[in-house]
């Protein structure tokens, strides 16, 4: 399975499925889904207008086709917190949905902010233990 690290760089792939996130503060952790994200405020406001407004490149989608993103299993980290996760995870979004990639292949989780020793960028359950 890959892993997708959005808010240290932006690598082109991933997709939601389940919804079982912890909310702290503005903060979803854990296993989130994408309704999660294009329903609920604050985060729908952000998720909506990076998809509308982001183009498509047509020869990175013809590169993804050829690829055949589709037969991988895609895992995305990402912070609800984080201007690139704003910005990349709607963005991925719209490739992806282009793609037909299909949703139950992809894993979308929620990593906290807080700066205390071994809770930043983890999530409640500890999926992201030792991904950042």
């Amino acid at each position: 399975m890959y892993l997708l690290r959005i808010c240290s760089f932006f690598i082109p792939f991933v997709f939601g499925s389940v919804f079982c996130a912890h909310a702290q503060g503005d903060n979803l952790l854990g296993s989130l889904s994408r309704d999660a994200l294009e329903s609920e405020p604050p985060y729908a406001l952000w998720f909506a207008a990076e998809y509308q407004k982001y183009e498509v490149d047509a020869a990175t989608l013809a590169h993804l086709q050829s690829a055949s993103i589709q037969d991988y299993d895609l895992t995305l980290y990402l912070g609800t917190w984080c201007s690139d996760s704003r910005r990349e995870v709607p963005r991925l979004y719209k490739i992806l949905d282009q793609l037909n990639y299909p949703s139950e292949r992809l894993r979308l989780i929620g990593v906290d902010d807080t700066k205390v020793p071994g809770k930043y960028k983890q999530e409640p359950t500890g999926q992201a233990k030792g991904a950042f």
